[in-house]
């Protein structure tokens, strides 16, 4: 069997090191490779990226040596899935390839526009509050004035990246299988959720999970078992 690259995007404000604590739960068959994004982690000195389109120009290049030694897979987180969902357009595109499997995680299908307010507009307290209210960051980041005066123009960066993406009609759609997931809790319609199956001619499944918008921080051995399962790996190496 070939080797399965995964390649890992993840959510607004996130680094590729929200994925290393996948890696000894993950199948020997597998190899991960999470995509650091400009702005944050290693790449914390680079510029954020202005649009999609930016992130895409600039992960294509990271991505394409992989394509002719193994099979690609993709995970995106929130954002993640945004970015991930354009990416692999973008390749079979320009190299007629589709992936083995593309999951979406924590994000409403990409031809489905906001209805709320952008946040990343506002002013600074009232973006931190709607921010504490979504979860996922540390209360300890709130009241740490250095912090956040790093975290905030990151995340104002990335927010901006989403609310402004204008989705175009596709020339064909993906020929891949496709796998979402969804927290129960998190304020999105399943309906917007189940939507994402229109944008795939293969096979689409849809998992939820009891947990809000950052369900991936409590639901990380569940979601590794969903991707042995999807890639057609029976059991992980670390339960062999």
């Amino acid at each position: 069997m070939k080797k399965i690259f995964l390649f890992c995007l993840p959510y607004a404000g996130g680094s590729s090191v929200i994925y290393t604590r996948w890696k000894p739960l993950l199948d020997s068959g597998i190899e991960l490779v999470p995509l650091e994004l400009a702005g944050r982690g290693r790449r914390i000195n680079e510029s954020f990226y202005e649009n999609v389109d930016e992130a895409v120009n600039d992960l294509l290049p990271v991505v394409e040596p992989y394509l002719d030694k193994g099979q690609a897979a993709f995970f995106g987180y929130s954002m993640g899935s945004l970015i991930a969902f354009e990416l692999i357009h973008r390749i079979r595109e320009k190299h007629g390839q589709n992936p083995l499997h593309f999951f979406a995680a924590a994000r409403m299908a990409p031809h489905i526009q906001r209805t709320e307010p952008p946040l990343h507009g506002m002013e600074p307290e009232l973006f931190k509050t709607k921010i504490a209210d979504l979860g996922g960051t540390p209360p300890q980041l709130f009241e740490n004035s250095e912090l956040m005066n790093l975290f905030l123009p990151l995340l104002r960066a990335d927010f901006r990246l989403v609310e402004t993406y204008a989705y175009a009609e596709k020339a064909e759609k993906l020929d891949c299988a496709m796998t979402v997931l969804a927290g129960k809790r998190d304020t999105m319609r399943e309906t917007d959720v189940l939507d994402w199956r229109r944008h795939t001619t293969g096979a689409f499944t849809a998992h939820s999970f009891d947990g809000g918008h950052f369900f991936i921080n409590d639901f990380q051995k569940e979601i590794v078992d969903i991707l042995h399962a999807s890639l057609g790996i029976r059991y992980s190496s670390l339960y062999a």
